[in-house]
């Protein structure tokens, strides 16, 4: 059996064929399971990696309201009487996240992922803009289309007096002149496509891959180690997650000093 060594960039370091040996059943299982609660944990932690930038949300706003050249303000306004920036926020009627993008909406503008912030906000700013272009540049009734429909505001020839609508004006005019306050909340981005970062994401990855180094050095065998990195290296190619690659580089590195001092 070979085993292979990989640094961080995917480039083999180290390799040594060794004898495989027998291990027990139940202990594989537990090192599989092992190996899955460690992914599950890696999987809920984000880091800024290769091809990924870190954004605030109130980054993707301004990059939101600039793209479509949107008062900053007037979109925070939005997003704040629409969902108060949650990204997990469900209307009754189905509208979804930050902007409350129906899915229907969203997958006309392009959105893979409707529950994505980015791709969220930048739909919505995307749709306000189209309101604007179509009345005219007034944010009262932009605002009134985006709530009630262009169709409805056309009609009524006005801010449509259903109740709900003239409230919801009254509201986002009422944020948009006072401004709001947006959460502090940090993502990664990666081809359009974001994940939030908590505060103690980088703790939490430290210890976790120093929990890993301790269980490493506990199995017994080099069959252990190697089947260790196989359930890693399956787990991985199923995801980009860059915390668990580094993992598993990490992983690899133990590996390599464990079988020199064997």
């Amino acid at each position: 059996m070979k085993i292979s060594v990989v640094n961080d960039k995917g480039a083999t370091v180290y390799s040594e064929t060794v004898e495989r040996k027998e291990v027990d059943p139940q202990f594989l299982q537990k090192l599989q399971d092992e190996a899955t609660k460690l992914y599950d944990k890696y999987s809920k932690l984000s880091v800024g990696g290769s091809g990924e930038q870190t954004m605030s949300l109130e980054d993707m706003l301004n990059e939101a309201a600039a793209t479509y050249n949107i008062d900053i303000n007037f979109l925070k306004a939005v997003a704040k009487l629409e969902s108060d920036f949650d990204p997990n926020c469900v209307s009754s009627a189905g509208a979804v996240g930050i902007m409350q993008m129906l899915p229907s909406t969203a997958a006309g503008l392009g959105v893979e992922d409707v529950y994505d912030p980015y791709q969220n906000i930048m739909a919505g700013a995307k749709y306000l803009r189209q309101m604007l272009d179509t009345f005219n540049g007034d944010y009262e009734l932009a605002y009134a289309g985006y709530n009630a429909g262009p169709n409805a505001v056309k009609r009524a020839g006005g801010i449509p007096n259903n109740g709900e609508t003239p409230k919801a004006v009254a509201l986002v005019m009422k944020y948009f002149n006072q401004g709001v306050d947006v959460p502090d909340r940090t993502y990664t981005i990666n081809t359009g496509s974001s994940r939030e970062i908590s505060s103690e994401s980088a703790a939490a990855r430290a210890e976790a891959a120093r929990e890993l180094s301790e269980k490493l050095k506990e199995f017994p065998n080099h069959t252990s180690y190697s089947f260790f990195v196989e359930e890693l290296q399956k787990k991985s190619n199923t995801t980009t997650d860059t915390a668990y690659e580094n993992l598993l580089s990490q992983a690899n590195l133990v590996i390599k000093d464990m079988l020199g001092n064997s």
